[in-house]
């Protein structure tokens, strides 16, 4: 029922997985003693520490997520600066390729020319 996973704090702790099945038992043969009240309340028990059991689960899965979306962003962050960087570098480069340089003087229409 619990998740088994391979990152730290996100497997089951064997200590509370012992537990549950120490409880398990001792529920099982309450209700085999026919003392049911005991029983019901080991079960209630069982229930309770195997949802607290993956909400830490959960907690640590989440956490982990949290920390791989800040790397990736810090990782981004700084393609972002390199891509600039070298952006800003190559400028001078394209400039001087542009197709936007001055025409030359032949081919200029001179200012004073109206049009219709």
């Amino acid at each position: 029922r619990l998740a088994r996973l391979d990152q730290p704090g996100e497997e089951p702790d064997p200590k509370v997985l012992e537990f549950l099945r120490i409880l398990e038992q001792y529920r099982r043969k309450c209700e085999k003693e026919g003392n049911y009240l005991e029983a019901d309340r080991a079960h209630q028990q069982l229930e309770m520490l195997r949802k607290q059991e993956e909400k830490r689960q959960q907690k640590a899965v989440r956490a982990r997520q949290i920390a791989e979306r800040q790397d990736v962003q810090i990782a981004h962050n700084m393609q972002y600066t390199d891509f600039n960087a070298a952006w800003d570098k190559s400028r001078p480069r394209r400039r001087s390729l542009s197709f936007f340089r001055p025409l030359p003087r032949t081919l200029r229409v001179p200012a004073s020319t109206e049009y219709p």
